[in-house]
C-alpha cells in the first residue's frame, strides 16, 4: 500500500481547560464521590437484606469507577491543552451548518466548522458546544466563524471560547 492510498489521520479535538479547572473538577468529583460512598456505606449498614447490601456494593463500585473516570480526563485535558496552546497555532473556525439540539436542560448547538490553519490543508470536524461563544456564532448569519487553536503535528483542534 503507498502512502497515497492511506487513509488520513483523523483530527482529533481536546477540549481546552487549564489545570485550575481542572483542580475544581477533581474537588467536586471527590467531593460527591465521598459523599455518596459514605452515604452507601450508612445504608448498608443499617440494610437488612442481603440483595439490598449487594445492590448498594455494586453501585458504590459502579460510582468509584465513574469518579475515577472523571478524575483522570480531567487532568489528560489540562494536560491536552497545554501541549495544544505549546505548539499550537490559531485559526479561523468557518461555521459550515449550526443545528439547534435539545439535551436535557441544556440547548446544545451542533456545529459544522472547516478549519483553516495556515501552511495546512483545511479540514472540517462537528463541534457539540453549550458556551456562549458557540452559541451567539450559531446564530449568526454566514459566514460566521470561531476561533481555533490547531496543532498540526498532532492532529489536535480545540475552540477558543474566549
Amino acid at each position: 500500500m503507498s502512502e497515497s492510498d492511506r487513509e488520513p489521520v483523523p483530527w482529533t479535538q481536546v477540549h481546552l481547560t487549564t489545570r485550575r479547572s481542572a483542580r475544581w473538577e477533581r474537588i467536586v468529583t471527590t467531593s460527591a464521590l465521598g459523599g455518596t460512598l459514605i452515604g452507601i456505606g450508612v445504608f448498608i449498614v443499617n440494610s437488612d437484606a442481603w440483595w439490598q447490601t449487594l445492590l448498594l456494593v455494586v453501585t458504590g463500585l459502579i460510582l468509584a469507577v465513574i469518579g475515577l473516570a472523571a478524575w483522570f480526563s480531567a487532568g489528560q485535558a489540562a494536560e491536552a491543552t497545554e501541549k495544544l496552546r505549546a505548539s499550537g497555532v490559531r485559526a479561523r473556525a468557518e461555521i459550515l451548518s449550526a443545528e439547534e439540539e435539545h439535551g436535557g436542560d441544556d440547548i446544545v448547538y451542533r456545529l459544522d466548522l472547516r478549519i483553516v490553519p495556515l501552511g495546512v490543508e483545511a479540514f472540517e470536524v462537528a463541534h457539540r458546544c453549550t458556551k456562549h461563544v458557540c452559541r451567539q456564532a450559531a446564530k449568526q448569519t454566514p459566514p460566521a466563524h470561531l476561533t481555533a487553536l490547531v496543532g498540526p503535528d498532532e492532529r489536535t483542534w480545540g475552540i477558543v471560547h474566549r
